[in-house]
């Protein structure tokens, strides 16, 4: 996987931790409930987006394990052998 896929993916991770740190220090109604707004939508928007790649992902990570059982076949006819989309 390419490697600023996953720094971003990490950066998310952390900035979203802090995110939900700052959170305890919350003091009125109103903070909280636009903060609760915000956090609901990013919820809901990473959900959207894994959604979408995450079997894409997935069918990669199947044929990248065929590609590789091919190395040691004799007779590999290349993508059609196999590959079914």
């Amino acid at each position: 996987m390419h490697e600023n896929i996953l720094t971003d993916l990490e950066a998310f991770g952390t900035k979203l931790t802090l995110k939900e740190e700052n959170c305890k220090s919350i003091s009125t109604f109103g903070e909280a409930k636009k903060t609760l707004g915000k956090c609901a939508k990013l919820r809901e928007d990473f959900e959207t987006i894994s959604e979408k790649i995450i079997p894409q992902l997935r069918r990669y990570e199947t044929k990248v394990k065929k590609l590789t059982e091919a190395i040691d076949k004799d007779g590999y006819q290349g993508l059609e052998d196999g590959f079914e989309e």
